[in-house]
């Protein structure tokens, strides 16, 4: 019994009181004290209520949350059988106190009873599931489980069977203690026991305890026939009891034993068969046989010895495995974990550009859950104007093992919008643990679109949208051939800030530029240059349809502007500048020249600088 089990039992009224009690009673069976009857009728009037007390103690077992169902029904069968021990040793008892002359030996009512309460037992042992998990430890189980009887079998003879005594009270006595054997084969060699292991081998020496006391009733009632009698009555209660207590200690008990691969017990069996015929052959044995005999033990016992060093290696090999194993399942959960939680999508494509495998990432990314991307082609998501840059890469991949490649394409999501996918893709298809191309994609949409968000905001006006100096000044940089260029300069746009308000000049602002859009051809462009200045770039364009554009726009901006609820009158002067081929700047310059000269002629007006 584990050092923590004693301490509990040591401490527990019940088991303090039957240790007490029982003590006393087996000393005084043992001293002589008192007359013979009185000694048997003690010994019947314990019997009852051990037996009560066992099948109360089963119950609250097999009704405790903690015990698991197969357990369950084995203390229900516990508490029948000492409800069964209960009536039959209850009505033995009246029987030995009404008698002159009390005796320890069983009635035919006890011993019915009796083997009642057994047989429940045998058959509950005999349907307790073994924790085999295939054919092999099944018949490994069975193996074991034979040499343990067989081994029981003979030794429960030798030590019974008696010439001249009735054939009945060895029988029974053989019996019992088979029972204890096919019960250390169940609770022991088993995987899934029913009890605590202190509280199991407790039970089977009660048992055990129980045969060797039936196989010597009748023989008298001396006081170690009568210690012998009660000693399994109580141990019975004992073992039950110690497992309540280290049930109540650790909830979860039933997991905490682990099963080895091998088990001692049948070696057991086999030293105690060995024991068992050279007892049985003592005086009946000459030299030559007690040679052979010898010479059979120490061979059975080398082998043995053999064998289980046999076990201890593979035991430690096991141990080993199981440590290597547990370390496996922990980087295996380690790695999922990680896969699972990653924002990245990780993706495995065969030869063909096939999926086969993709992480869970791509079910937040992009909505389909990975099941229904495997099979699919690649292609098939990227957005056509997308695909022949992707193909390229793929294949580039595709051409050199080892070779990884980066490429940004658009996939398509669950909701029919696009997203933008950074990926970076190695060739592994050469590496048969892989047999893939392996990509890495993690969504740059946000990132994207906060970047031309940013590039249009340092290239475009933020009052009017209209592109700005850097941007205009860019495009005019990189127009070639005939360019014709429009140079605005709104007249007496102060006065409209100084009497209605910043406010009134921001509305004539965004006006201007929304009507500058409406007179433009879609190759154009319009620009706010600043304050009140816009320009017009008009690639290809000639001089004639320069005019063309500026008289538009006059006409456009002869409507007075609606702001702050006053019609505010706008009037601009215009600069025109065309060029076959020159520097941008050159004609930007001359632009001005024409705007400033149509701002003499009287504003309101449009000069052309000839080209």
């Amino acid at each position: 019994m584990p050092r923590s089990a004693l301490g509990r039992a040591v401490r527990d009224p019940v088991l303090l009181g039957l240790a007490v009690g029982t003590a006393v009673l087996v000393a005084g069976y043992l001293a002589g004290v008192g007359d013979r009857a009185d000694r048997v009728r003690t010994l019947w009037a314990a019997q009852p209520v051990l037996d009560a007390l066992l099948a109360r103690v089963t119950w609250r077992i097999a009704r405790s949350g903690s015990t698991p169902a197969p357990a369950r029904r084995f203390f229900h069968a516990f508490t029948v059988a000492g409800c069964s021990f209960a009536v039959g040793d209850g009505y033995q008892t009246v029987l030995e106190l009404r008698a002159s002359t009390p005796t320890s030996a069983a009635g035919t009512v006890q011993s019915a009873f009796f083997v009642v309460g057994v047989m429940v037992l045998l058959i509950v042992m005999l349907t307790y599931p073994a924790a085999v998990d295939s054919p092999r430890q099944r018949l490994r189980f069975w193996l074991d489980a034979g040499t343990v009887l067989v081994g029981a079998g003979g030794l429960v003879w030798v030590l019974t069977a008696v010439p001249g005594v009735h054939l009945g009270s060895t029988l029974l006595s053989a019996g019992l203690l088979m029972v204890a054997a096919f019960a250390a084969v169940k609770l022991l060699l088993s995987g899934q026991a029913p009890m605590t292991r202190a509280g199991a081998c407790l039970c089977i020496v009660a048992t055990a305890l129980q045969g060797v006391a039936v196989s010597l009733a009748g023989r008298g009632d001396d006081g170690l026939g009568l210690a012998l009698h009660l000693l399994p009555s109580v141990l019975i209660v004992v073992g039950p009891r110690v497992q309540e207590l280290e049930m109540r200690a650790d909830p979860r008990w039933a997991g905490r034993y682990r099963r080895r691969s091998y088990s001692l017990l049948p070696y057991l069996m086999v030293v105690a068969a060995d024991a068992a015929l050279a007892y049985a052959l003592r005086g009946h044995a000459d030299v030559k046989v007690w040679g052979s005999l010898g010479a059979v033990l120490v061979i059975t016992a080398l082998v043995v010895l053999r064998q289980l060093d046999s076990f201890v290696d593979n035991q430690q090999l096991i141990g080993r495995l199981d440590v290597s194993l547990a370390e496996l399942g922990r980087h295996e959960q380690r790695f999922r974990s990680l896969l699972a939680h990653s924002s990245d999508i990780i993706l495995l494509l065969d030869a063909a550009g096939t999926v086969t495998y993709t992480s869970p990432a791509a079910q937040r990314v992009l909505g389909l859950p990975p099941e229904r991307l495997v099979g699919r082609r690649v292609g098939d998501l990227v957005h056509p104007d997308d695909l022949a840059e992707t193909v390229t890469r793929f294949r580039q991949a595709q051409d050199r093992p080892h070779a990884t490649v980066v490429l940004e394409a658009r996939l398509r999501h669950a909701d029919g919008s696009w997203r933008r996918l950074e990926a970076v893709g190695t060739n592994l298809l050469d590496d048969p643990s892989v047999a893939g191309i392996v990509c890495n994609a993690r969504d740059v949409t946000e990132n994207r679109e906060f970047q031309e968000r940013l590039r249009y905001l340092a290239l475009h006006d933020s009052l009017t949208g209209l592109p700005n100096r850097a941007l205009f000044t860019e495009r005019l940089t990189a127009a070639t051939g005939g360019v014709a260029l429009l140079l605005i300069d709104l007249d007496d746009f102060k006065m409209v800030n100084d009497t209605l308000g910043h406010a009134a000049g921001d509305a004539v602002l965004s006006a201007v530029a929304q009507r500058l859009r409406g007179c433009i051809r879609p190759d154009d462009t319009a620009a706010r240059l600043g304050g009140d200045e816009f320009a017009v770039l008009l690639p290809g364009a000639s001089a004639a349809v320069a005019a063309r554009v500026a008289d538009r726009l006059r006409a456009a901006l002869a409507e007075p502007v609606l702001a702050e609820g006053a019609l505010i009158p706008v009037r601009a002067s215009i600069g025109i500048a065309e060029t076959v081929a020159g520097d941008g700047e050159v004609l930007l310059r001359r632009a001005d020249s024409a705007m400033y000269a149509a701002k003499q002629r009287g504003k309101n007006g449009r000069q052309r600088v000839p080209g």
